[in-house]
């Protein structure tokens, strides 16, 4: 049998970014849910939802991962850093070959799925982007 150790954990959540934030606000009784802020929510029946707390892309990635990155993709990129950072690991001297990541998602970038299906609806599907479609597949920040 072989064995499999943890060795580093990431998050980035409603109740804030990293492991030691998310578990102080779970444990304080906090709630992560609040006001829709990431699109117009005038037609829906509720305008709450549990978005990412202290996200700010700006300071992680470069314009270039901005754009071509969804939402999704980035925040992967954050908690799985973090996950190694947490390990302790040297980056430099890791077995590629030996190390995995476990990634859990819900959603891949639902904004962008939309924004892809609403091109789609409007100008057809062989006048909308075909590189759109690659962002609508739930397992993409994973492929990151």
């Amino acid at each position: 049998m072989r064995r499999i150790v943890i060795t580093g954990i990431g998050l980035q959540s409603s109740l804030g970014a990293g492991r030691e934030r998310v578990w102080q606000n779970l444990i304080a009784g906090r709630c992560g849910i609040g006001r829709v802020t990431l699109f117009d929510s005038g037609g829906y029946r509720s305008r709450l939802a549990a978005e990412l707390a202290d996200y700010d892309p700006s300071r992680a990635f470069t314009p270039l991962q901005r754009r071509r990155w969804s939402r999704s993709d980035q925040i992967a990129v954050l908690a799985a850093g973090e996950a190694l950072d947490d390990s302790g690991l040297d980056r430099s001297s890791l077995d590629r070959n030996r190390v995995g990541v476990m990634f859990g998602a819900g959603t891949s970038d639902l904004l962008r799925n939309e924004n892809y299906l609403k091109e789609v609806r409007c100008k057809g599907l062989d006048r909308a982007a075909p590189s759109n479609v690659f962002n609508f597949y739930s397992n993409t920040p994973v492929d990151v």
